[in-house]
């Protein structure tokens, strides 16, 4: 039996063309609207100190990058510290950098540390104060009791890879200095990482870099057109 082989017109073959065509321009579109979606949104985090990472999302703070897990909620502070919690109903903290305290300074005199809270005009008593060590790291503690308007809460205090010093304030509605709550902060604060910067050695420090005023060299072009 003779095999029937069927072409297509040249109408047909120009609507599949045009098809074609049209789906490639579709595609093409719909790949830009999602890249530009995309960098809306980095460019926002960004803008506000964040960068979405996977199932979280990583801030800066001071010369670290700390990474918020995506049950958290968080809050840019002013002040350049961060505020997170899991439930805000049931406790919240403050984690501010401190990069002009050495650790080992505020590890020899934490007594005087003590002191200045118990004369703080802020607070009305001191409950307590110590060391607490959860996941092999160390937390220097101090529940104050704030007068009226002032903060009642848990000031803690730790160190960074950098010998640096980080002040976490807790707090919880309750007030009632609940440091089973500290475990909280684990998750976020062992997984600060510092940010790594350029050694010195990479660049030569005998070379100066010259700076022009480049929208002033433009312009200068420009009127000679």
């Amino acid at each position: 039996m003779e095999t029937i082989k069927r072409s297509r017109t040249g109408l047909s073959l120009k609507i599949f063309k045009n098809l074609g065509v049209t789906i490639g321009v579709l595609v093409v579109a719909a790949t830009i609207l999602v890249l530009t979606i995309v960098a809306v949104i980095i460019n926002k985090n960004q803008e506000d100190g964040a960068i979405a990472m996977g199932s979280g999302v990583t801030v800066r703070i001071g010369n670290t990058m700390m990474f918020i897990p995506e049950s958290y909620k968080y809050k840019l502070e002013q002040d350049d510290s961060i505020t997170v919690t899991d439930d805000p109903q049931i406790w919240s903290a403050n984690i501010s950098y401190k990069g002009d305290i050495m650790y080992g300074n505020f590890e020899n005199n934490f007594d005087k540390v003590v002191d200045a809270y118990k004369s703080n005009p802020k607070i009305e008593m001191l409950w307590d104060s110590g060391i607490i060590t959860i996941d092999d790291r160390n937390y220097f503690y101090i529940d104050v009791v704030g007068k009226e308007g002032s903060l009642s809460g848990s000031y803690l205090y730790t160190i960074m890879d950098n010998d640096n010093v980080f002040e976490i304030i807790f707090e919880n509605p309750n007030v009632d200095f609940n440091h089973e709550l500290f475990n909280k902060l684990t998750t976020i604060v062992n997984g600060m990482q510092p940010i790594r910067g350029i050694e010195n050695s990479f660049a030569d420090p005998t070379r100066n870099r010259v700076r022009i005023d480049l929208a002033a060299a433009l312009a200068s072009a420009k009127e000679e057109k």
